[in-house]
């Protein structure tokens, strides 16, 4: 999986974005990327995911931050 990919899926996961997800995974899959080296990208996006539940940035599926 090359970089940029691999940020993107990232990002997406961390943006809570499932539809762009399972793109990215679907795509990732048939170019014949190794399916840990997606779970490991999914893994950073959910690490940033905790990152901002700690600080209380947002809880999935509810943005709590508009009000600060």
């Amino acid at each position: 999986m090359d970089f940029s990919l691999r940020e993107t899926l990232k990002e997406k996961v961390a943006a809570l974005d499932e539809e762009g997800v399972l793109s990215l995974v679907r795509q990732s899959l048939e170019s014949g990327t190794d399916p840990m080296e997606i779970i490991a990208a999914c893994e950073e996006g959910m690490r940033v995911v905790g990152e901002q539940y700690e600080r209380g940035v947002f809880y999935p599926g509810l943005w709590t931050n508009w009000w600060n």
